[in-house]
C-alpha cells in the first residue's frame, strides 16, 4: 500500500482488488471462535482498514461478520478448485496435442560443444 494509491497508474480492477484481497487474507489467517464470530472485520483489523482508506481505496460500504466471510472464503475455494481443476486438465490435453519433443543424444565427441553453439 506504500506504492498503490489512487494517484498511480494501475487499473480501476487493480484497485478494486486490493481491499477485496486484504480483507480475504485477514479472514484465512483468523480462528473462528464464539467471541469474535459476529464482529466485522473493520473492527477486528481497525489498522488494516485505516491504511487502506488512506490509500484511496475503495471500500466496502458494509463489512461483513468474520464467521460471513469465512463461510464466503470456504464457498470460494470449493468453486475455485474445481473450475482450476477443470481448466488445468484442459490446458493440460491442449499442451500434450500440440507437444513437439526432441530426442538428443550423445556420441562419441559430437556434444563436446554445446547445441546452443552448433544451431
Amino acid at each position: 500500500l506504500k506504492y498503490l494509491n489512487k494517484d498511480s497508474a494501475h487499473t480501476k480492477a487493480t484497485f478494486e482488488a486490493i481491499p477485496h484481497g486484504v480483507l480475504r487474507r485477514l479472514t484465512s489467517l483468523t480462528s473462528v471462535h464464539e467471541d469474535n464470530e459476529d464482529t466485522t472485520l473493520d473492527v477486528l483489523y481497525p489498522k488494516h482498514i485505516e491504511a487502506l482508506e488512506r490509500a484511496g481505496l475503495p471500500l466496502p460500504k458494509v463489512y461483513p461478520t468474520l464467521k460471513e466471510a469465512n463461510e464466503k472464503l470456504k464457498n470460494d475455494t470449493i468453486l475455485r478448485s474445481t473450475e482450476e481443476e477443470q481448466q488445468r486438465r484442459k490446458k493440460q490435453q491442449k499442451d500434450y496435442a500440440r507437444a513437439t519433443y526432441f530426442v538428443i543424444g550423445r556420441t562419441t565427441n559430437f556434444w563436446d560443444k554445446p547445441i546452443c553453439g552448433m544451431i
